[in-house]
């Protein structure tokens, strides 16, 4: 299995991948153009946009409080949570939630 190293665990590789696509290569100058209709036009207007990925892949020593900061000031909060619930994310912080707070979400809303 391929796979990226993050804080000492190894995650599966395209994870970072389509996390960098997310938070990188979406830039905020697309934001409110009216031809930008794909199913996750809400990254562009992401506070994470710009930053580091490895900011919401926290390692088991990295304090996850820093992306979750990043994302409680973000306008796309709801719709970010939204979209890790949908798909299941099971790495990384999402919507101003780690993993473990959304399979209780999940978990409750069965």
């Amino acid at each position: 299995m391929n796979s990226d190293d993050i804080g000492g665990e190894c995650r599966p590789k395209g994870i970072l991948a389509a996390a960098d696509k997310c938070l990188n290569e979406r830039s905020k100058e697309t934001m409110g153009d009216p031809l930008l209709t794909d199913e996750g036009a809400w990254t562009v207007r992401a506070n994470c946009i710009g930053e580091e990925t490895s900011v919401f892949f926290p390692g088991p020593d990295d304090d996850p409080q820093v992306a979750i900061k990043i994302c409680n000031r973000c306008v796309v909060r709801d719709e970010c949570l939204n979209w890790a619930i949908e798909t299941k994310e099971r790495f990384g912080i999402w919507g101003a939630t780690a993993e473990r707070q959304r399979r209780r979400i999940i978990r409750r809303s069965a």
